[in-house]
């Protein structure tokens, strides 16, 4: 998919890094989330965000770098403009290929894979194994998103029909009245959804993966921080397991 996916998912599933004023640049590590950021990437309670992905990588690599997290709510559009100003210093869980710039920005090495997956009936799971068993399906697409080449194919072919959904949440109450066969979003959330929601006995994800991308921070180039110290940091939760263990918390 391309930015405005991921900008609504994750980005199910960004981290963005800001500092609120010069003088807190040598002690603070302001994340930012997106306003549509979904579990598990944000967990919030009464509107202040107390766990997800996104404060586990801020916390653990703001400590490792002996600075102080903070955690800001935005608007998707204004995250962009801050980190390319040097505003925000940190984006995590995202790819340069959602990037309209991806030169913008300094790349970390990949933290984890991620996966777009497909939200299927349970009763489907031995039918639908491949992108061409979806030929004939109704396939629930969120405005303004092109999904990979294979996919984006079956629509421009008339093979299978796009439908647009508002939000996972109609996309899986959709499938599993039949009216859909199936809505494709990040595996992390669809996963997290369907055993939030004791789901497991009525909706799977599909053996075949709709998309495959590694997940990265990028960095302003801007930044006043060290964008290889933050690097080497990552590098060292990687070698430690962390992200293992952080895809293995919220399944």
């Amino acid at each position: 998919m391309l930015k405005g996916k991921r900008l609504l998912a994750w980005c199910s599933l960004c981290v963005t890094v800001i500092v609120s004023a010069p003088s807190a640049w040598s002690e603070e590590l302001i994340f930012t989330y997106w306003n549509e950021a979904l579990e598990p990437f944000a967990i919030r309670s009464n509107n202040k965000l107390v766990g997800g992905m996104v404060k586990d990588i801020g916390d653990e690599l703001a400590e490792r770098a002996n600075l102080k997290p903070k955690y800001i709510e935005l608007p998707t559009k204004r995250v962009a403009i801050m980190v390319t100003s040097g505003e925000a210093h940190v984006s995590c869980l995202t790819n340069p290929k959602w990037e309209e710039k991806p030169d913008n920005y300094h790349w970390s090495s990949v933290l984890f894979e991620g996966t777009d997956n497909y939200l299927i009936r349970l009763e489907d799971v031995n039918t639908l194994n491949s992108v061409a068993d979806f030929e004939g399906k109704r396939i629930g697409t969120y405005n303004g998103y092109v999904y990979n080449q294979e996919i984006m194919s079956l629509f421009a072919e008339g093979k299978a029909e796009s439908v647009p959904v508002g939000s996972l949440a109609t996309g899986m109450r959709l499938v599993e009245m039949g009216r859909l066969d199936t809505v494709i979003d990040f595996g992390a959330i669809i996963e997290y959804e369907i055993k939030k929601q004791g789901l497991e006995n009525k909706l799977a994800i599909a053996t075949v993966d709709a998309d495959v991308f590694g997940l990265h921070c990028s960095y302003s180039l801007k930044m006043p921080y060290d964008a290889e110290m933050l690097d080497n940091h990552l590098l060292d939760m990687k070698k430690e397991g962390f992200f293992e263990q952080l895809q293995a918390r919220y399944r």
